[in-house]
């Protein structure tokens, strides 16, 4: 294998990793910004 071919999968599974890691770090802000435009009963109510 050459190194170009080697380092295909692991930028591909670097990627994936950095990826998942920016959603679950956006989620908080993604939820306030939802929440914000809700009403109070709307957030805490069924």
């Amino acid at each position: 294998m050459s190194t170009a071919t080697r380092s295909v999968p692991r930028t591909i599974g670097a990627h994936a990793i950095l990826l998942t890691y920016t959603v679950i770090a956006l989620f908080p802000v993604i939820l306030v910004i939802m929440n914000s435009f809700k009403s109070r009963a709307g957030i805490f109510g069924a």
